[in-house]
């Protein structure tokens, strides 16, 4: 009966390990998570995970001043591939992500994690 108990209980506990879904980059040109469709705000020194439904270039930058991802700086990911970063850490307490479409439009969901399972 003990183990039962205790098997419920850490069956009912919440992951501490998890994604938390924050927002989506609308990419058909260079957008970052202050210039997108709707924006939102990434911490900085954040771990992060991304994933577009389309080829991107995906571009982590410590401000939104010139945080444009183009084919040249951007790291090129396939089509819903998960990509794990981090933001730098930074004065100001934001950190940004860019995407830009390969083609047509990209989105890309952008997650935070808590955990180091990447």
């Amino acid at each position: 009966m003990r183990r039962a108990f205790l098997a419920a209980l850490l069956l009912s506990m919440p992951a501490a390990a998890g994604e938390k879904y924050i927002g989506t980059l609308v990419a058909t040109s260079s957008v970052n998570n202050a210039t997108t469709t709707a924006p939102f705000f990434i911490p900085s020194n954040q771990k992060l995970s991304v994933q577009c439904d389309a080829i991107a270039y995906l571009l982590i930058c410590s401000s939104a001043t010139g945080c444009t991802a183009t084919s040249t700086n951007g790291v090129k990911l396939a089509a819903d591939a998960l990509f794990q970063t981090s933001t730098p850490s930074t004065t100001t307490g934001a950190g940004f992500v860019a995407a830009l479409s390969a083609s047509g439009t990209a989105n890309c969901r952008v997650f935070t994690r808590a955990g180091t399972e990447g």
